[in-house]
């Protein structure tokens, strides 16, 4: 029996970010919020195995 792991495929995930910066100016506002999107890209593992046997899956259809 063979096992192995191979990359299936990669998803797509919006991910908001928020933060607060500080400003040192006496004129400007003591801080300010911003919002910011994120596209983080995940990737799927998959496990797959071979038990060793001769027959393909083509030979078992028809």
């Amino acid at each position: 029996m063979i096992f192995s792991l191979y990359p299936s495929y990669f998803k797509l995930h919006l991910c908001w970010l928020r933060s607060l910066t500080r400003i040192t100016y006496l004129s400007k506002l003591i801080g300010t919020s911003s919002f910011a999107a994120l596209m983080q890209l995940e990737l799927f593992w998959v496990y797959s195995y071979s038990s060793g046997d001769s027959t393909s899956d083509n030979d078992l259809v028809g």
